[in-house]
């Protein structure tokens, strides 16, 4: 883990979602809107970045997934937001699509487990992983648009 910022990061993620629209799509950009957005200030955090991203990405690409399968000619959308509060910082995916019913919210992070006709789910086994060696936590509850919403919390660095 090295000092990084978390806006940096949402660079390089927003550089990666038009491959993951055009994946999404089967060859031809998805419909759905993907809006990134970062404090003005650095969010100063020690993180893997490349490891990091790739647990965003994963979220990011099941947000775009879900909301794809709800909205499919279009109307989907997903937020992906990095601030900080209280001595954190934070990175939120959220998104209008279907959800995930409450029951299922704490399997969602077990290793196998999946709701999907393909993937093996291991993605967010995979992204709690990731947080919890970055010291931080990884929870998900309903977005205000009606989907699902991930909030990582990482701590933030001394100053």
């Amino acid at each position: 883990l090295s000092p990084s910022d978390l806006c940096e990061l949402m660079h390089s993620i927003e550089i990666s979602i038009p491959a993951v629209l055009e994946d999404v799509g089967h060859g031809v950009a998805a419909p759905v809107e993907v809006r990134l957005t970062c404090a003005t200030e650095p969010i100063r955090v020690r993180m893997d970045p490349m490891m990091l991203k790739r647990g965003v990405d994963n979220i990011v690409r099941n947000a775009i997934q879900a909301v794809y399968g709800a909205h499919p000619n279009g109307g989907g959308r997903v937020f992906v937001h990095a601030y900080q509060s209280k001595g954190s910082g934070f990175v939120e995916v959220r998104d209008n699509g279907p959800g995930i019913d409450e029951e299922h919210w704490e399997r969602v992070f077990d290793p196998y487990y999946t709701s999907k006709a393909e993937g093996t789910g291991l993605g967010l086994a995979i992204v709690k992983k990731v947080v919890l060696e970055h010291g931080g936590q990884v929870r998900l509850d309903r977005a205000p648009e009606g989907g699902a919403r991930f909030r990582i919390e990482l701590p933030l660095m001394e100053s």
